[in-house]
């Protein structure tokens, strides 16, 4: 069962300047929990890419790519900043989880229907094949299972609970293999391969609901238009940047699908597939550590600054490792696990990971806007690096292909870095 509400722990000590031991211990629990939930759905979709790449080829891993590189942004979409809002609102106040939580749930439902809509219209325009379309058909049910083990995580980083997220997880990721491995065994092809997916994803939402459904009260309303229209109204400039930075991550890769061939987008989605997994690092830091920094602010913005410089620090130097290890090994690994024909993708993920502290230290600036209620800019700063990002791959890709995306990727993250540091400076300057 998940934890009673306030089971986090009292968040301060002797020393308001200084976190207490407890809290360090809970940020540092939860985001092992949620790196090794992400080991293990990271662990199985690399074992489905070795099957696919040395059953069926390069070709079929390429449009195996495709459809999760069209699907992907929906469903990194369809959080819309709800999560952080209603986070923030649950950490200050763990009654309103018992009030509000179900129509949360269901607000983020009924956004990933939309979203299922919306791409569903687009995909009769795209120039895919006809089997990779009706993959993407298959695959739009991934949408809505994560949005609703998405909005379940509410419940998990409120309550500092990761480990029920990291089950559903563990449990899923084994059951795609399995999938995954019966579909390529048995030469079903591209099409019976979503369709575990979406299967193994589907037992994700069932077990993440379950572990969360004592808080979908009978008092509490499902459908709550003014809860929903305040939650939309707080969380639209979020949303709005995570929509601008979703394309901005995706578009090199969508921009190659169209101008380049199956196999460059295979080699770059598998670059890029190993330097995403490493970027769950600030990801999982941050989600454990913003219930805590939302407290930290509320008492003290001095404690809120030591905090916010303390997971700065540790965040580049964990940057500067993972870069060094990766640009070190990344060849031999490629080499090994995919097989020599995918060796390519080494060149793209060593120019990526060669500029890794911009991504790392642009998520705790990004997240402390959030905290101090400044995130209004955000939308301006990542739509001028979707800008910026979209021009640049449609200029370069033609010349220079998958190498372009990989050099523009870093110059994109560091322009953002530099506005969102630059606003963080000014909020705490305002603050003083």
């Amino acid at each position: 069962m998940v934890e009673r509400p306030g089971h986090i722990g009292k968040v301060g000590g002797s020393n308001p300047s200084e976190p207490t031991t407890m809290s360090k211990k809970i940020i540092v629990s939860n985001t092992i929990y949620q790196l090794i939930g992400k080991l293990f759905t990271t662990v199985s979709t690399l074992l489905v890419t070795v099957f696919i790449t040395r059953k069926l080829g390069a070709v079929t891993f390429g449009e195996f790519s495709i459809v999760l590189s069209y699907i992907t942004p929906l469903f990194i979409i369809c959080d819309f900043g709800v999560n952080a809002i209603v986070a923030k609102e649950f950490a200050k106040d763990k009654n309103a989880i018992y009030t509000h939580f179900k129509s949360a749930l269901f607000l983020r439902i009924v956004i990933s229907w939309g979203l299922i809509a919306l791409g569903l219209s687009i995909l009769p325009f795209t120039p895919y094949s006809l089997v990779v379309k009706t993959s993407i058909l298959i695959g739009m049910l991934l949408v809505f299972t994560q949005a609703v083990f998405n909005g379940c995580n509410i419940i998990f980083q409120t309550n500092s609970s990761y480990k029920f997220a990291t089950y559903a997880q563990i449990i899923s990721s084994v059951l795609a293999v399995l999938l995954v491995s019966i579909s390529i065994n048995y030469h079903l092809g591209l099409l019976y391969i979503v369709y575990s997916f979406v299967l193994a994803n589907l037992s994700l939402a069932f077990i993440s609901y379950y572990t969360v459904r004592k808080y979908v009260t009978p008092r509490a309303k499902l459908v709550n238009l003014n809860y929903w229209k305040k939650t939309l109204t707080d969380s639209s400039p979020l949303g709005l940047a995570l929509i601008l930075n979703t394309f901005m991550v995706a578009s090199d890769r969508l921009l190659l699908s169209f101008l380049a061939t199956p196999t460059d987008v295979g080699i770059y989605s598998l670059a890029y597939k190993i330097f995403d997994g490493i970027l769950v690092v600030p990801t999982f830091m941050m989600n454990s550590a913003y219930p805590f920094l939302v407290k930290k602010l509320t008492a003290s913005s001095a404690d809120f600054k030591l905090s916010l410089n303390r997971l700065v620090k540790t965040l580049f130097g964990l940057s500067i490792l993972i870069s060094v290890v990766i640009i070190l090994s990344g060849r031999f690994v490629i080499s090994f696990i995919w097989g020599i024909e995918m060796v390519s993708a080494y060149y793209p993920l060593a120019v990526l990971v060669s500029g890794l502290f911009t991504f790392f230290l642009s998520s705790p600036y990004s997240w402390a806007l959030v905290v101090m209620e400044k995130q209004k800019r955000l939308p301006v700063f990542y739509g001028l690096g979707l800008i910026f990002n979209v021009v640049a791959n449609l200029i370069l890709i033609p010349q220079y292909g998958y190498m372009a995306c990989a050099y523009i990727t870093i110059l994109t993250e560091f322009i953002v870095l530099i506005l969102v540091y630059r606003e963080v400076r000014i909020s705490n300057l305002l603050q003083n």
